[in-house]
Parts: structure tokens; C-alpha cells; sequence
């Protein structure tokens, strides 16, 4: 059975390729998604592939979260863009490097001073 991209997918492909889908629209964990990806990647679709058909069967949300245990290894929040730090991060390290800027203070001076600060 070919569907069109040139690859030849066998019924245990297709079934492998549903349960992808299927594991993507409720949202199963990164782990359970990896193990799929694994047989398919076994299987030999390459890494375009199985975005491009994930994006169209699922969507452009779900092709990122692909994209980003295929490339990377690990998943992606929703919305997250593949190697960001969520705000969160950005915000502890700024406040550091601040604190840490023109205390002038040490000890324990300088850190209730931070905490001032804050």
C-alpha cells in the first residue's frame, strides 16, 4: 500500500502510525510516544516523514511535540518552542545576576538584602 509519499506502508506500519495519532490527539505521555516512534523509526521512516504526516493527520501542535522528542529526545509543553526555557527560568537567573550585582554586603546581610529587594 503506498499512500502517496512514496514509502510503502505496510498494515503494521499503518496500525503503528494510528496508534501514533492516537497516543497524540489524548495526550499520552512522552514516553509511550517514544516507544512508537522507535518501531516506526525501525521500521524506516526518517524524521520529515513522520513529521509531515503527523502534521497533517494531527496537526501543527502535534508535529512539534514529534519534532521535539525525535530531534532532542525530550518533549515539549504545548506552545513551547523546541530549545526555549519556559519564562519561569529566564526570570530566576535574571533576578540572580541582580541580586548579585551591587550588594556590596556578604554573608548573610547580603542575602537578607536580596530578599528585600525582591
Amino acid at each position: 500500500m503506498n499512500d502517496g509519499d512514496g514509502k510503502d506502508v505496510t498494515m503494521w506500519s499503518g496500525s503503528l502510525l494510528e496508534s501514533l495519532y492516537f497516543a497524540l490527539r489524548k495526550q499520552k505521555s512522552d514516553a509511550a510516544i517514544k516507544q512508537i516512534l522507535a518501531e516506526l523509526r525501525q521500521k524506516g521512516f526518517g524524521t520529515d516523514n513522520l513529521i509531515g504526516r503527523v502534521e497533517s493527520e494531527v496537526g501543527a501542535q502535534a508535529a512539534r511535540r514529534v519534532q521535539g522528542l525525535l530531534l532532542k529526545g525530550g518533549g515539549q509543553r504545548a506552545g513551547q518552542r523546541p530549545g526555549s526555557r519556559p519564562a519561569r527560568t529566564r526570570k530566576r537567573r535574571g533576578r540572580a545576576a541582580v541580586s548579585r550585582r551591587g550588594s556590596g554586603l556578604e554573608g548573610i546581610l547580603g542575602w537578607l538584602q536580596g530578599l528585600l529587594q525582591r
